[in-house]
């Protein structure tokens, strides 16, 4: 009989945080591969230890949006000191027009960041104008140059956008999660099969 083997393997990402006084962190990311199916899934143990959003109804949206707005780590008063940034090898944050890049406080992948849209705390999708989308996206080309630059063997780049609780995002305010990795994703290992 064949014995079943739990595998995973241990990355690291570096940022500046502000949890630590930006003082430079290593958060430690593992990449578990299921014996059985093959498929594998990313953990960040640290980030368990983040407030959750709860699954909302609809008329509940409202109340959520106006509630989230004072402590959103996103919005202009509070995105300097409550982001982290980047460590020497790249600028502390990226911005292009309205957008905001920085490193994810809570990584899943050695290069993982976060690419708010703009100031605006909460916007309907008719409200993201081609101009707020096209900076936001030119951001995330200039993060996956810099990390090219210096780690080309991280070149499975991929850019998730969930928009609202319904869509999945943990948090309100618009933003996007840009990955650089050395492997593709689960999903993205699929679609890359697929169009073969």
């Amino acid at each position: 009989m064949a014995k079943i083997e739990f595998k995973k393997s241990i990355h690291r990402a570096s940022l500046r945080s502000p949890l630590h006084d930006f003082q430079e962190v290593c958060e430690k990311i593992e990449i578990r591969k299921d014996p059985l199916t093959g498929r594998r899934c990313r953990i960040n143990v640290e980030r368990a230890t983040r407030p959750r959003s709860v699954p909302i109804e609809v008329g509940e949206l409202d109340e959520m949006i106006r509630g989230s707005k004072p402590k959103c780590f996103f919005c202009p008063e509070n995105i300097e000191r409550m982001t982290p940034t980047f460590t020497e090898e790249m600028p502390g944050r990226i911005e292009v027009g309205e957008s905001r890049l920085f490193p994810n406080l809570f990584p899943f992948a050695p290069f993982h960041a976060i690419g708010v849209f703009s100031g605006e705390h909460y916007l309907e999708l008719d409200q993201f104008t081609p101009k707020l989308i096209e900076d936001c996206l030119r951001a995330c080309l200039k993060y996956f140059r810099l990390v090219h630059r210096s780690h080309s063997e991280f070149k499975y780049w991929h850019i998730d956008w969930n928009h609202l609780p319904p869509g999945a995002a943990s948090i309100i305010h618009p933003h996007v999660q840009i990955v650089a990795d050395l492997e593709p994703t689960q999903h993205l290992n699929e679609l890359i099969a697929m169009s073969r």
